[in-house]
């Protein structure tokens, strides 16, 4: 006979621990910690330094809990900026110059 599923949703302990099965991150970091350290944080790779979280698992732990009402603060975001764009042009020029090199002789 086949196993029924539990459906059921367990909320947090008292310590704040996400224990509820639609806790979509299964870490030990307790939801305590987590805001403590998102909101002490200066940017999100200090968070992920502190936790040793992957960058995916901490906006979603923030998304869900300003989604049930914390008040967690934005973070910078960080893309991939201060490349000099004129200088890696440059470079992909040279290179495909020496690679046309190459090939003609």
């Amino acid at each position: 006979m086949a196993k029924a599923k539990d459906n059921s949703k367990s909320e947090s302990s008292d310590n704040g621990t996400d224990n509820g099965t639609d806790n979509p991150f299964d870490s030990d970091i307790s939801a305590i910690q987590f805001i403590t350290t998102w909101q002490s944080s200066p940017n999100v790779a200090a968070v992920l330094t502190a936790l040793g979280m992957s960058r995916g698992a901490a906006y979603q732990r923030a998304a869900s809990y300003r989604k049930k009402g914390v008040a967690l603060k934005k973070m910078p975001r960080q893309g991939r900026t201060g490349h000099d764009w004129s200088e890696l042009n440059a470079l992909a020029q040279a290179v495909l110059s020496e690679s046309l090199d190459s090939l003609e002789g």
